[in-house]
Order: structure tokens, then sequence, then C-alpha cells
């Protein structure tokens, strides 16, 4: 209720209060450079993503999807192209 409107579209895809809450943290806290850093390791964790076959397909998914949530939220959005 205290996000302001233009932000409620990129948290309306957390499943719980925690993902939620640790999207919020990363978006508004810490400073330029800290964004920044953050903003890098999330384009570094995409490029080098995998499943591994002992992780599964459903837990892999989840990850991926967080990982696309966290991206979006630190203005690094992915295409759908390079999603899939």
């Amino acid at each position: 209720m205290a996000l302001p409107e233009d932000h409620l579209a990129k948290f309306h895809k957390m499943t719980d209060a925690k993902e939620m809450w640790e999207a919020i943290k990363s978006r508004f806290g810490g400073n330029d450079e800290s964004k920044k850093m953050q903003k890098y390791i999330l384009k570094q964790q995409f490029e080098g993503f995998s499943v591994s076959n002992s992780e599964g397909l459903h837990k892999g998914y989840d990850r991926f999807q967080s990982l696309l949530s966290q991206l979006e939220i630190h203005g690094a959005g992915v295409t759908t192209e390079d999603a899939n």
C-alpha cells in the first residue's frame, strides 16, 4: 500500500511477501553505485544461467522467473527473445 502507483506494476508478479520485500529493498535501497553493481551481477547471472538435472525443471524455472523479476526491478529488463 505504501508503494507509489508507478512502481506497483513492477511488483505484481511477486508470489509471496518475502520475494516482494527483497525486491523492494533491492529497488529502493542502497546508493547508485551499489544499484549499478547489483544490476551488473544480475546480468552476469542471466548470461550464465543453466539448470542442472539434479535441480529439476520446476525449481530451475522458478529461479529463472525470480532472476527475470529482479532484472526488471533494476531496470535491466530482458527481451522475450533473450529470455527464450
